[in-house]
């Protein structure tokens, strides 16, 4: 039985969240076991602790180096527990990952690091783990150099087209994946997303139903977390709780705030549709 592959604690700085949740994916695509902070940092934990926690379990940190990494004051202690542990770099503790044009401070600057400016998805995502193999050498037959090579397509979002999730619940410590249930909700919604855009009066829709408990929720948030699915809205996802009775101006509101905007004091539901279509931040939109 093969072992697992290494723990990768990811350090980045919070402008740099996209760079570093899409790194996640790919590696855990890839069979890594990424430890990353918007996914595993949870209100009421220790921050600090918790911080701590991952740099030791972590077989290897991968530090998002970027101008906002290397000016925030926070960062450093994060990469230097890896650095500490392994000053020559033979145990490939730490491993910096270039994700925006900087130069590297003079202690990260020797160090061997993935370069991904500049490059495309599928480039990204080749140069991002081949940099993480223990040999540089290829497995794989090389081609003939004058031979035209097939484009990699990869799924994985690739910032910044990650569609932000706002205030999407998190999943359950212990969620287990259900890839029956929702590759048919996934693949209604990509087919409702990919349509030609129409000015209409009926919006698309999908629901899912059943008896309280059973898990509809999470599966729903397991879904708008899927990679394909916020590449395909990457404007983002609203989460909005209705309830039995649903108090439709205050939901319309919310929403309008979670997106940057302050609209006054809505009293009937026509008042909030109409400012939704004067709204530079919501847009027109189909009639609800």
């Amino acid at each position: 039985m093969n072992s697992p592959l290494p723990k990768v604690f990811i350090s980045y700085n919070r402008a740099d969240r996209e760079w570093a949740e899409w790194i996640a994916v790919v590696l855990e695509h890839a069979g890594y076991q990424p430890i990353i902070q918007a996914w595993h940092f949870r209100p009421g934990e220790n921050f600090v602790l918790r911080m701590m926690e991952a740099a030791e379990e972590a077989d290897i940190t991968l530090a998002v180096v970027s101008e906002n990494y290397l000016n925030s004051e926070f960062t450093p202690s994060e990469w230097a527990t890896a650095f500490a542990q392994d000053p020559k770099g033979t145990k490939r503790k730490l491993i910096p990952v270039r994700v925006t044009e900087c130069e590297l401070p003079k202690l990260l600057a020797p160090i061997i690091y993935i370069d991904l400016v500049g490059l495309d998805a599928s480039a990204a995502v080749r140069t991002l783990l081949n940099g993480f193999k223990p040999s540089g050498k290829p497995t794989a037959p090389i081609p003939f150099p004058g031979q035209r090579m097939t484009a990699v397509t990869w799924h994985a979002p690739f910032p910044p087209s990650l569609g932000k999730l706002i205030n999407v619940p998190e999943l359950p410590p212990h969620y287990l994946p259900r890839p029956d249930d929702l590759a048919a909700l996934k693949q209604q919604i990509l087919d409702s997303a990919r349509k030609p855009v129409g000015i209409t009066g009926v919006a698309a829709k999908t629901g899912v139903h059943g008896m309280g408990g059973i898990g509809k929720s999470v599966l729903a948030a397991a879904l708008v977390r899927d990679p394909e699915i916020r590449q395909a809205f990457p404007d983002g996802v609203i989460w909005v709780t209705l309830g039995l009775m649903p108090q439709i101006t205050a939901l319309q509101r919310q929403v309008a705030q979670a997106l940057g905007d302050a609209p006054p004091l809505l009293e009937t539901e026509q008042q909030g549709r109409s400012y939704r279509r004067r709204s530079p931040l919501l847009g027109a939109g189909p009639a609800e």
